[in-house]
């Protein structure tokens, strides 16, 4: 995912496991790894290097959440 635009960030919390990448003011597309199993590295976070595939679940300004 390296070199993605749009400020492109993984997410924490209720959205861990997710990513976003600004789209327009505060609105964010919202997506996930498209992969079974998802690629982890050793310490069980996603690796990156290893995404080839996406789904996006959502556009939303969940700055107001």
């Amino acid at each position: 995912m390296d070199g993605v635009p749009g400020r492109c960030h993984p997410l924490g919390a209720d959205r861990r496991g997710q990513f976003a990448m600004s789209v327009w003011g505060s609105y964010r597309l919202i997506f996930v790894p498209d992969h079974d199993p998802i690629p982890l590295l050793p310490d069980g976070g996603i690796d990156l290097a290893h995404i080839t595939k996406i789904s996006i679940t959502e556009v939303v300004d969940y700055h107001g959440d």
